[in-house]
Formats: structure tokens, C-alpha cells, sequence
């Protein structure tokens, strides 16, 4: 039995049914003594303060196994991209080969499961696994390193325009009286001049609790664009922990936004380090929350060399009694002169128990910048509810066209107009979902 809070013993790694070499072996057995050296975190951690640990700790889960589904069965889930997306389906962790793109010769992609990754492309492997060290890994995310029993790795090569939108489809499957967890894992390379859009959504099958523990790593070469959009809407009865890092050299974009509907618990973690000059990075992110979900979203910015811009927008919509939590931190390292660091986080609140907590951070080492941010949480206003109210236009309409205004800041801004239009959608749902 695995449990989200026990310690993990290094046996566990070799008994996980894949053929691993000697290096990444040791490797995860490193990932593994950094999880049980820093242990589980606790209330007592600043940035875990809010989190229902009692909720979150009180089931025991067994390690997922590989479950095999059907066209049928992710047809639902297809339709939130466009039909010439390039799709890769991961359930429960594993990269389902049989439902995925992977043989249709797509110019400029290549992409591999675990055991394809070990044999045919170490060098990117490691070209990712070496940008951050062991020592320096969040406890699920060294979880997720010691323990994933597969991954997907995308390299996307030199100079390459992928101008279909690339889907990762995750999916927790859970039929069973027993809670699972599953730690998917995806590394992408984006080589020198490329430029690429990628869909990452979470979705779950049966009423079984399932957690996720998911990690996803970009590595942007040289002048290369990335759009990443994240999608998680599992079932309110699963607990989804999720932690993307991101690594920037001279001249990169990256473009991230992250939507939040679904999951009992979850937490977002998105780290991006801006290792060059003239480096554009953008964090955008939505939480819609009810019930007693509780959503919590943490962003890490370091400027590390001069002329860089990046830019934040966190929005929460929170309602019955949602918990929302909002963390962003930026660091401006002393050689990153003029750093121009934007950051704004803004939540309704539409009703009275209804909580929303929110802690912006800037440490600043150099003096030739500009860094602002600013926080707002408030109720909805109830003069335009009143003005569309007295034109025929019921609560709930109302509500999701309000609500969307003000989530359209962060849903605007991204590019695939189809991709777009179903978050407007799946908005308008939630926002009515009573």
C-alpha cells in the first residue's frame, strides 16, 4: 500500500514493473531521500498553511495500475480540441500508445514513452532532469520523480512550427472501493527557433477517489515560443497536486495559462526560471470553484539575467464555502537589471462563506527595474446583476455573464480560438452547476 504521507522505502522503485538503468535508478533513489528527508508538508509550512490536510490525508491508495479504455470511452474528452490536434493519452500515468499519435511521421515532433526515452533519447532526458537538482524538488514532485512507472517526453526540434495544437490527455480511471494514485509525468524540449501549443487537460472516468500527482517540465532553447494551456476538471471527489517547472533561455516565450474547475483538493505549482536576456514569460491563471472545493495556486518567477518581462494575471471565482489560495513570488536576482515583473491577483467572492486568501511576494536584488503588483477580492456588484435582471435575463445567466467578464482577462489571451470557446463554455456550466 502507498499512502500520499507515509515514508517511501528505495525498494518501492525497483519494484514498480519497468526496466530502469543504473543511472536513473540512482536518480530516483536521490528523488526519494530528498521526499523522505523534507517529509510531507504541514500547516506549519508558510505555503501549505490552508490546505485541508485531514481531507487530503485521510485515504489510502494503492499504486495505479495500467487500465485500457476505448475510442468511445475518451470521445467526451476529444471534443475540448480541435480534430487535427495531435493527441497523446495518458491514463492513470501511462501513455496509452494504442489511443495516441505516435506513428503519423509529423514533422518536427518527436515523442516517447519512458522505455523509449531510455533507450532512444538519454541525452534529453537528461537535458531536462538536470535543470533542477534533487535537492531543490517540492516533496510531491520528488514523489513523482522517485516513483512514476512511465512518462511522456516531446522534443519539439530546431527551427519546427507545430501548427496543430498538441493535446495531452490525462485521464484518472477509478471504478473500485479502493483510492489510487497515479503520478503522470511529461518532459518537453523545445529546441532553438521552434514554436509549439500544447492543451494539457485532466479529466477522470468513475466515481472511484483517485489522486493526481503530476508534473510536467519545459525546457525553451534559444528564440523558441511554447503556449501552454492547463485544463483540470476531475471529479470533485479526487485530489489533484500538480507541479510544472519551467526553464527559459536568451530570447524565449513562454505563454502559460492555467483553468481550474474540478478536483475536491488542488493545488497548482508553476516555477519558471528566466536563465537569459530577453526573455518573455506570461502566468495566467482561473479558478472556479463551489461547494467545499478548495483550490490553491502558487507561481515562482526568478529573473536571473537582464532585459526580461514577465507578466502575471490570477483570477478566482469563488462560491457556497470554496477555500482559494494565491501565492505568487518573483525574485529579481542581482544581475537581472531592467527586469520589467508584472503581477495581479483578483477573486469574487459570491457568497458570504465563501474564503479567499492571498499573498503576493517580490524580492527584488537589483536597482534599474519595475515590479508592481496588486491584489483585489470582493463581492459581485449588484448594480449590472440588477440591470440584466430587469431585462429578462435569469440569476444563473446573469451570474456567468458576469462572471465571465471578468474571467475574459485571462481566457482572452489565448490564441486557439476553438480551445477558447470551450473554457467559455465549460464556464458558463460550472458557474449554473448548483
Amino acid at each position: 500500500m502507498q499512502t500520499v504521507e507515509k515514508r517511501i522505502e528505495s525498494s518501492e522503485i525497483t519494484n514498480l514493473g519497468v526496466n530502469l538503468p543504473n543511472w536513473m535508478i540512482n536518480r530516483r533513489e536521490d528523488a526519494l531521500t530528498r521526499a523522505n528527508e523534507i517529509g510531507l508538508p504541514s500547516h506549519q509550512d508558510e505555503e501549505w498553511r490552508f490546505t485541508p490536510f485531514r481531507n487530503l490525508l485521510k485515504h489510502n491508495c494503492s499504486q495505479s495500475k495500467k487500465v485500457s479504455l476505448n475510442q468511445k470511452d475518451i470521445e467526451p474528452f476529444l471534443s475540448l480540441c480541435s480534430r487535427d490536434a495531435i493527441v497523446f493519452v495518458i491514463i492513470n500515468g501511462f501513455l496509452d500508445e494504442s489511443l495516441s499519435m505516435l506513428d503519423h511521421g509529423i514533422e518536427g515532433l518527436n515523442v516517447f514513452n519512458l522505455q523509449r526515452a531510455i533507450k532512444e533519447s538519454e541525452e534529453n532526458v537528461n537535458r531536462v532532469d538536470s535543470l533542477i537538482s534533487n535537492s531543490k524538488l517540492p516533496y510531491f514532485a520528488a514523489l513523482n520523480k522517485a516513483v512514476h512507472q512511465d512518462a511522456v517526453l516531446i522534443n519539439i526540434k530546431r527551427n519546427a512550427r507545430i501548427n496543430r495544437p498538441i493535446h495531452l490527455l490525462n485521464i484518472s480511471v477509478n471504478t473500485s472501493q479502493e483510492a489510487l494514485i497515479h503520478h503522470p509525468k511529461v518532459q518537453v524540449v523545445a529546441e532553438e527557433g521552434s514554436e509549439s501549443f500544447f492543451l494539457e487537460s485532466f479529466n477522470s472516468i468513475g466515481d472511484g477517489i483517485s489522486y493526481t500527482n503530476g508534473v510536467t517540465e519545459f525546457l525553451l532553447e534559444k528564440n523558441s515560443r511554447v503556449e501552454h494551456v492547463k485544463l483540470q476538471d476531475e471529479s470533485e471527489e479526487n485530489y489533484h497536486l500538480y507541479w510544472s517547472n519551467i526553464h527559459q533561455q536568451n530570447d524565449s516565450n513562454y505563454k502559460g495559462c492555467s483553468i481550474t474547475y474540478g478536483a475536491q483538493f488542488s493545488r497548482n505549482d508553476v516555477s519558471s526560471f528566466l536563465d537569459g536576456e530577453n526573455i518573455e514569460c506570461t502566468l495566467d491563471g482561473a479558478y472556479v470553484i463551489n461547494g467545499d472545493q478548495v483550490s490553491s495556486n502558487h507561481t515562482r518567477l526568478d529573473h536571473a539575467k537582464p532585459n526580461c518581462y514577465s507578466f502575471q494575471v490570477y483570477k478566482g471565482i469563488l462560491d457556497d464555502k470554496s477555500n482559494g489560495v494565491f501565492n505568487g513570488k518573483i525574485f529579481v536576482h542581482e544581475d537581472a537589471q531592467k527586469t520589467d515583473a508584472k503581477q495581479s491577483n483578483q477573486a469574487i467572492l459570491m457568497s458570504d462563506t465563501a474564503t479567499v486568501h492571498t499573498k503576493p511576494q517580490l524580492e527584488i536584488f537589483a536597482d534599474d527595474v519595475k515590479c508592481t503588483h496588486g491584489c483585489t477580492v470582493g463581492e459581485m456588484n449588484k448594480d449590472p446583476m440588477f440591470y440584466l435582471r430587469s431585462r429578462g435575463v435569469s440569476e444563473d445567466d446573469a451570474k456567468a455573464l458576469l462572471v465571465y467578464a471578468f474571467a475574459n482577462e485571462v481566457i482572452e489571451n489565448i490564441s486557439n480560438d476553438y480551445i477558447k470557446n470551450k473554457i467559455e463554455e465549460m464556464l458558463f456550466k460550472k458557474l449554473k452547476r448548483k
